[in-house]
């Protein structure tokens, strides 16, 4: 119905909330093996996305404002699909589909942010080796601030940022090269990550044993 409002729900246990045009939902828990689909013309404002197995899924027209996903909790936002302000921590993850949008998202401590091709992320709120962030070939990604040079962490803690760096290994640590960023002789393994973005430079680098290198336009 139209101009609906439902308040503190908790949805668990393979329950499911459905908001559709018009229908509005605050602080509302999702919680394990819980599940919500907010439609076009949807409204969800304030949900915690908790626990494993524990969905949100964000369809066009649909939009969720002020939402946390942590714990394993899992927030889908699909073609035509808009989130904003959403806080993503502890093992949670946030997807962006082709065609959806999240607005002004915070990747905190272990919180995973993936936007594939012709999704739009902008204003992310994080900060380099504290919580992932993969974007695919055609995403558009755009940052609360600026990011230059290298930066090299382990365990979501940031250890060491410099204009260039030489000779590291990574053994399951992280790097970003950002704008104006250098590396020479590096070697990503041991599962370690390396993400080399616009503006940043990798030079004779070796990846091997479990070790993953992105290069982004």
């Amino acid at each position: 119905h139209q101009n609906t409002v439902a308040n503190s729900i908790t949805v668990q246990f393979d329950g499911c909330i459905y908001i559709y045009s018009g229908g509005k939902a605050n602080n509302t828990t999702v919680s394990y093996m819980g599940n919500m689909y907010v439609y076009n013309g949807g409204l969800a404002n304030s949900t915690t996305v908790i626990n494993d197995s524990a969905y949100m899924y964000i369809y066009s027209g649909g939009t969720a404002n002020n939402n946390k996903v942590t714990y394993n909790g899992n927030i889908y936002i699909s073609n035509g699909g808009i989130a904003s302000n959403t806080t993503v921590t502890n093992y949670g993850e946030i997807f962006i589909s082709s065609g959806g949008l999240a607005n002004s998202t915070t990747v905190d401590s272990n919180g995973y942010m993936y936007i594939y091709s012709g999704g739009t992320a902008t204003n992310i709120i994080w900060t380099p080796c504290v919580g992932e962030i993969i974007a695919e070939e055609g995403a558009y990604v755009t940052y609360a601030n600026t990011y230059s040079g290298v930066y090299l962490g382990s365990n979501n803690q940031q250890l060491s940022h410099a204009n260039s760096m030489s000779n590291k290994k990574t053994n399951g640590c992280s790097m970003y090269i950002m704008s104006d960023g250098l590396v020479n002789e590096t070697t990503v393994n041991s599962s370690g990550y390396m993400y080399v973005y616009n503006g940043g430079t990798a030079n004779n680098t070796t990846v091997d044993y479990s070790g993953k290198m992105y290069i982004y336009s």
